[in-house]
């Protein structure tokens, strides 16, 4: 058996090469990295941090757990959405066998190569429902860094060009409605599904594939270490809490009281982020948090809501958040407002 997985990829916004085994630096401002110690870089890409984000540029929250397409799909399970049926070689026509193993998609070839990376641009992916067929065309991968420790995380570009379920012809359309075409911007959870109208975790789905998009929830929670196959070790309830504080779910029914880009940065005591992206920062506490929403809220990130007007939306009250902010006091997660 062979593995192909291409001769290049990108890790973060790094090219690296692979037969010749060259890394070329990044640039701290090319990759939306700022120096910590240096307000006026930080404040460059504070708000707007290029692509899939870094460990050291500031955090923002989204309201939403994803956008897209095809949200969900079956690898084999019988049920009434798309089922991931196959990947047509690109020239030859030929249809292999693909599965999503974690997070990466595989292709299998007959005579028993494997074709991971960046060896599968140009392969079209097979969904069917019930009698309809539709093709999505990987036009990139890359690998890039998770905002915890660095692991690698495979990202996807994937367009198509008639709707799904529907006919007719299309310019190529990113499977992340709204995103261009000059970059990666999906990814892939195996085994898990989520609720997007209460935001909450639905473990143990194997014959299921969550596709998440860049910049909204579920993706984020990915990039922070909260996936069910990473290394890191979390639980569905630690991750529900994570979408939870990221979408501002303070009453734990789904209702979300921010808005896309929020600014806002976090500690948890998994460790993954133990003190902030920068100086200055945890020390404006906005609530701590476990699976069930908001455990306390001081004021809410979202200066359209006081706490009064959030309990009243909740229907019960919320403590104010005491104590030292840095605290966790038993939550899974801390939100701090960004100074």
């Amino acid at each position: 058996m062979h593995i192909w997985d291409g001769m290049e990829w990108k890790v973060g916004f790094c090219s690296v090469v692979v037969a010749g085994i060259v890394a070329t630096g990044c640039d701290a401002m090319d990759d939306g990295r700022a120096d910590p110690d240096d307000a006026t870089a930080r404040q460059a890409v504070a708000f707007n941090p290029p692509g899939w984000g870094c460990r050291t540029c500031t955090y923002s929250n989204s309201p939403v757990l994803g956008d897209e397409e095809i949200g969900v799909f079956s690898q084999g399970a019988a049920w009434a959405g798309y089922t991931l049926a196959g990947a047509i070689e690109p020239n030859t026509g030929l249809l292999h066998d693909v599965a999503v193993v974690g997070q990466a998609l595989e292709v299998y070839h007959a005579n028993g190569d494997v074709l991971r990376g960046n060896a599968l641009v140009g392969y079209k992916l097979l969904f069917k429902q019930g009698k309809n067929a539709f093709e999505a065309t990987i036009y990139a991968y890359e690998a890039h860094e998770d905002w915890a420790a660095g692991h690698s995380i495979d990202t996807y570009g994937i367009f198509h060009e008639v709707p799904p379920g529907g006919v007719g012809d299309l310019p190529p359309t990113n499977l992340c409605p709204g995103m261009n075409l000059d970059e990666t911007s999906i990814v892939f959870i195996e085994g898990e599904r989520y609720d997007a109208q209460t935001k909450t975790v639905m473990p143990n789905e194997p014959n299921f594939v969550t596709a998440a998009c860049r910049g909204h929830a579920i993706a984020k929670m990915k990039l922070m270490g909260y996936d069910p196959n990473d290394a890191y070790g979390s639980t569905p309830p630690q991750r529900q809490a994570t979408l939870k504080m990221l979408t501002a779910d303070y009453c734990g029914t789904g209702q979300s009281f921010t808005t896309i880009g929020q600014p806002l940065d976090w500690s948890d005591a998994m460790g993954n982020f133990p003190g902030g992206w920068g100086p200055g920062y945890l020390q404006d506490i906005e609530a701590r948090w476990d699976d069930e929403g908001a455990l306390c809220l001081a004021e809410p990130r979202n200066s359209a809501y006081d706490h009064r007007a959030v309990e009243t939306e909740c229907g019960f009250d919320i403590p104010e958040c005491e104590g030292d902010p840095t605290d966790l006091e038993g939550a899974e997660w801390a939100s701090y407002l960004v100074p």
